[in-house]
């Protein structure tokens, strides 16, 4: 990869902190020992965008006149 492509490919990211649960960080773990991922950052990458897949394909299959849960990952109001 060249230099200039190198750069082109971090400005497309942003550095966050997150916080996990146990459970996900020793799931993260686990998968950069079996070489699932090279790091915690890809492994967190892989699962958002096969997140995003899975919604996008739910939408599609969804009729239109369905309702959408407004409250999907939130805490009740």
């Amino acid at each position: 990869m060249s230099r200039r492509q190198h750069e082109q490919d971090r400005a497309k990211k942003v550095p966050i902190s997150v916080t996990l649960d146990k459970e996900l960080f020793d799931y993260i773990e686990h998968g950069i020992r079996m070489r699932w991922w090279l790091n915690r950052s890809q492994a967190i990458a892989m699962m958002g965008f096969a997140f995003m897949r899975n919604q996008q394909s739910m939408q599609q299959a969804t009729p239109p006149n369905a309702r959408n849960n407004q409250n999907f990952g939130r805490l009740p109001p």
